[in-house]
């Protein structure tokens, strides 16, 4: 079933099956495990976040959705054309006068700033040896500090514009 984003954004765990676009797809391959590309069928592999405008696909039917999903999400069929409108002039980053709208954050920015963030911070701690399952040493903090204070302005920054 289709569903789109109403709430400020959606996000999805290990595990969940999703029917995406190939955009979406390629947004979030690092979160994806591929099923059938050409259907857009995957499943996510990490945390897969949504913002509002944005249409995927579950198997679930709205009843069977968790709350906190649910309050977020509307099948799309049931979303009137103006909100439609409405989002798809959000993404476009225009608004009615055709203008850009310099003072809302570019959510697909952010979320690539993001996801770059992560990469590197992983590929740091990777190549220092460094593992995830423990503290590190106030040495190997220094090591990656500036990966480190990336990821962490990156995710301040959209969790500031998604109203996290």
């Amino acid at each position: 079933m289709k569903y789109t984003v109403t709430g400020t954004a959606v996000t999805f765990g290990i595990g969940q099956r999703l029917k995406l676009s190939a955009a979406q797809i390629d947004a979030r391959r690092h979160v994806l495990e591929i099923d059938d590309e050409d259907k857009g069928s995957v499943m996510a592999t990490g945390l897969v976040t949504f913002k509002r405008g944005e249409e995927l696909g579950l198997e679930d039917k709205p009843e069977e959705l968790p709350r906190t999903v649910s309050d977020v999400l509307t099948p799309s069929s049931s979303v009137p054309s103006s909100e439609k409108r409405k989002s798809d002039n959000a993404k476009s980053g225009k608004a009615k006068s055709g203008k850009a709208k310099s003072e809302t954050p570019d959510l697909d920015e952010l979320e690539a700033r993001l996801e770059r963030a992560e990469k590197a911070f992983k590929d740091a701690m990777e190549r220092h040896g460094i593992s995830i399952a423990k503290e590190p040493t106030a040495e190997q903090r220094e090591l990656i500090k500036a990966e480190l204070d990336e990821l962490r302005a990156a995710k301040l920054a959209y969790d500031e514009a998604v109203g996290d």
